[in-house]
């Protein structure tokens, strides 16, 4: 512990320092204090949900984790009861503009950025092609 904080904290009186069970006391809470503030420092926090969702286009998670009611922008789709997707409701809606315009190509025509989440939702059966309309549609 630095002396000189330790003799601001007793109002420079470093005689007293130990001396006095208190003061111990105190040179020990400081000791557990400052191991607390380093793991904090040394720990990565924790991204919040839009943050995950604008590094990935979206996230799974599990159900419990989240609630609609707290998140009026985000979409979120059950996938088995205990995990769902969620993404913004911006974004399904710029996915299903791609499916009107482009048609049966938007595997071609996608963005970059949407591709994660068209792969994700073609491979699990989540849309489909609609062979009438040549569109895709969702499930």
């Amino acid at each position: 512990m630095d002396k000189e904080l330790l003799n601001f904290l007793l109002n420079n009186e470093p005689q007293r320092i130990y001396k006095d069970d208190k003061y111990l006391e105190i040179l020990n809470k400081l000791s557990e204090i400052d191991a607390k503030l380093q793991l904090l420092l040394k720990s990565k926090p924790n991204k919040s949900i839009c943050e995950q969702i604008l590094g990935k286009t979206y996230v799974i998670v599990s159900a419990s984790e989240i609630d609609p009611k707290l998140h009026p922008s985000l979409f979120i789709l059950d996938l088995d009861g205990e995990k769902v997707l969620v993404t913004f409701k911006d974004t399904i809606e710029l996915l299903k503009m791609y499916f009107m315009i482009y048609k049966d190509q938007v595997e071609i025509k996608i963005p970059r950025r949407l591709t994660p989440l068209f792969g994700f939702l073609k491979k699990n059966g989540l849309i489909y092609l609609d062979h009438e309309d040549m569109t895709y549609k969702f499930v």
